[in-house]
């Protein structure tokens, strides 16, 4: 009992530890809870009606297909990767729309359409696709099949090479595979639309009877230009204008967009940049001056020096510009004075004699290479023999010579100058130092089992050339240039911390700002600076509010601070946007010239000094004129000798008499135009679907 009562006396702590702990659990799984969806969100990059995609697979997907366009653009600069995650994130849109349409009417496609297409090797997007194409870059319908054939072999059969291989082109299959399936689900739901849409039988009638003759016509015309530059509009009247052509500054698509007022401080070498670049070239030529052979490869070769190690005679017209005159009339051994020409300094060494050689030879290889120097000498001398013997070298080339690209056509490498990298010293005092038409030589490759023998097809007639060597430097902003001209642009914002003193203060201090506009959220770049950082200016301004002033920016070699103007969320670009206002500007004084030209032409009826023309409905095209599909609807509709009333077009206002009308071949081709109208309703398919669409993009919180 007193147990009990003990117990009875401390309920109420006992009840209070009770429902801390309780408080505490809830809590404390409200917050696991909490931080699991919210981790959650910070994993997904966007989401279509309700179909997410997080970062781990929109990396993935941007990896594999940057692989691809690797592949594609070998040599050659590739697509930007911000273009490159913009191309993986509409196909995500495009797939994820396209599937859902399709699943909502029991459409699909299957494994046997996609076989069924890869076998017939002739659908375009097949032969889009780099690996099934040939040397030429032409589609060749048999490496389908091998490539097949190649991936589906089993791995025991494969070296670990060809396992490797495999395995890459496996990866790299499953991507087209990808895309040719997305590509038949398009075909599949566009043909479904289009396939319920065609012209009214009155209408097809109709463009028939019209387009039947072509007609001949006098046309009097008031060009809005120069006249509307004279005409005043008033603020109420653009207004005005752009509410009647909103619609043409839609906005959705971008998912609005910024606009940022920007200075652009470039970094340029300065006078003392200038002088010490000029004496560290001084300092240079006295070491060029002063150094043995060896020394003069190692200068030379450096691979700071904007010139290439050039050690060979060259013809005039191949040298240097600035150094012609010295190369030819100077004395071997010297050194040239610092020239400083098109942002280089530059020097040159004089390395030989002036000598008169040919400017270019054509020559043919064969190229042979073996285990051993033994057995690749055994080769060469085989080969010799056969030459020695009289049989052709372009046959002992097709058949012997490693370098299949010429040994196609007979191992002629065609014309080369001395300095051609085959590999060995001799080479340009062989070929160049006195050989002949037909002439054969050796020449043994010394760092590995190779020999390469060379005939001379043709010389040029000998010219006279000269060897220099060339040493420059580009002329660049120092360090402490950088660091002044950051601290100039820090300072300007500094003092003009908002968009009022930032502008004013610009204008007043001669800088030019440029308006850089539209930037949306998602832009990898500004493309009116380049592929350059640009993308934390784009973060920056659609992270802050209109009136702000940036901090600065390193942008290559520039400085670029800005001030944010407008920032549009809606769906249309607003008046006060400078491409927006003019072209409702020009519209507005358009439209006021259109009024005052169409009362003076209701006056007109002379047609004497009047043009004649020629049109047909079926081309909206005016000769003399340009595209004015009204004015070609009005002569279309009326009859011969009809007088129009004023034709209000996109360039003037017209008045027209019909001359003529004659039998025309331009007839109404109802199939082609039938077949653009589906072109247009399945390309308006996507649109609508994306339009409708509840799309969530969080790129920028990743990007």
């Amino acid at each position: 009992m007193a147990a009990l009562q003990n117990i009875r006396n401390h309920a109420t702590l006992l009840i209070g530890i009770v429902a801390v702990a309780l408080a505490a659990f809830v809590v404390g799984d409200l917050l696991t809870s909490t931080s699991s969806i919210i981790g959650r969100e910070r994993s997904i990059v966007g989401s279509v009606n309700g179909k997410e995609i997080s970062i781990v697979d929109f990396n993935e997907k941007e990896k594999q297909f940057s692989e691809i366009i690797k592949q594609q653009y070998a040599g050659q600069q590739a697509p930007h990767e911000g273009d490159i995650r913009n191309f993986v994130w509409n196909k995500f849109i495009n797939d994820a729309l396209i599937e859902s349409e399709m699943e909502e009417i029991g459409m699909a496609v299957t494994n046997e359409e996609v076989s069924e297409l890869v076998s017939s090797a002739n659908h375009p997007m097949l032969m889009s696709i780099p690996l099934f194409r040939d040397q030429s870059g032409r589609f060749n319908p048999s490496q389908v099949s091998a490539f097949l054939q190649y991936i589906s072999m089993p791995e025991e059969s494969l070296d670990e090479n060809q396992k490797a291989q495999q395995q890459q082109l496996k990866a790299q299959w499953a991507y087209w595979e990808g895309q040719i399936k997305s590509q038949l689900a398009n075909d599949k739901l566009a043909n479904l639309v289009s396939s319920a849409v065609s012209y009214p039988t009155t209408i097809v009638n109709l463009m028939d009877s019209i387009s039947a003759n072509d007609k001949s016509a006098v046309v009097i015309k008031k060009s809005y230009s120069p006249a509307s530059n004279d005409i005043e509009v008033s603020d109420t009247e653009k207004k005005n204008m752009y509410e009647k052509m909103k619609k043409q500054f839609f906005a959705l698509n971008n998912g609005g967009y910024r606009a940022v007022d920007a200075i652009i401080f470039n970094v340029k070498p300065s006078q003392q940049d200038y002088e010490d670049a000029k004496a560290g070239m001084e300092e240079m030529k006295e070491q060029i001056k002063n150094a043995d052979e060896a020394d003069l490869k190692i200068i030379f070769s450096d691979p700071s020096s904007v010139f290439t190690y050039n050690n060979f005679f060259r013809s005039e017209k191949d040298i240097e510009s600035a150094f012609q005159a010295f190369a030819f009339n100077a004395k071997k051994d010297s050194v040239s004075d610092v020239i400083f020409e098109g942002g280089d300094f530059m020097v040159a060494r004089k390395m030989d004699d002036v000598k008169m050689a040919p400017d270019s030879a054509n020559i043919s290889l064969i190229v042979l290479a073996a285990a051993t120097k033994d057995e690749v000498k055994q080769k060469a001398d085989s080969i010799n023999k056969c030459l020695s013997n009289g049989e052709k070298f372009e046959d002992l080339a097709a058949k012997h010579s490693l370098d299949k690209n010429t040994a196609n056509k007979g191992g002629e490498i065609g014309w080369v100058k001395e300095g051609f990298p085959l590999g060995t010293d001799d080479f340009d005092a062989k070929v160049f130092g006195g050989a002949k038409k037909g002439d054969i030589f050796t020449f043994d490759m010394p760092e590995n089992q190779m020999i390469f023998i060379v005939k001379v097809n043709n010389l040029t007639t000998p010219v006279r050339k000269a060897k220099i060597l060339v040493y420059g430097s580009k002329l660049e902003p120092s360090t402490d240039t950088y660091t002044d001209m950051y601290n100039t642009a820090n300072k300007f914002i500094i003092d003009n911390n908002t968009k009022d003193k930032f502008i004013a203060n610009a204008d007043s201090q001669g800088l030019d700002i440029t308006h850089l506009t539209p930037l949306g959220e998602n832009d990898p770049y500004i493309q009116f600076l380049g592929q350059s950082n640009t993308r934390d200016i784009i973060k920056w301004a659609w992270s802050h509010e209109v009136g702000d002033v940036s901090g600065v920016f390193e942008v290559g070699d520039s400085y670029i601070v800005g001030t944010l103007v407008n920032a549009v969320d809606g769906e249309y670009a607003p008046l006060s946007e400078e491409y927006v206002s003019n072209q409702v500007l020009r519209r507005a004084k358009n439209e006021a010239c259109a009024k005052k030209f169409a009362e003076e032409l209701a006056k007109e009826d002379n047609f004497s000094n009047a043009d004649t023309v020629n049109v047909n409905f079926m081309r909206d095209g005016v000769s003399g004129i340009g595209r004015e599909p009204k004015l070609v609807a009005a002569i279309s509709a009326l009859p011969v000798d009809a007088v129009s009333d004023a034709i209000v077009g996109e360039m003037g206002v017209y008045k027209v008499k019909v001359l003529n009308e004659n039998p025309s071949n331009s007839k109404a081709n109802i199939q082609m135009l039938n077949r653009d109208l589906k072109g247009m309703v399945a390309n308006r398919m996507y649109e609508s679907l994306r339009k409708d669409a509840d799309v969530s993009d969080n790129r920028s919180n990743f990007y």
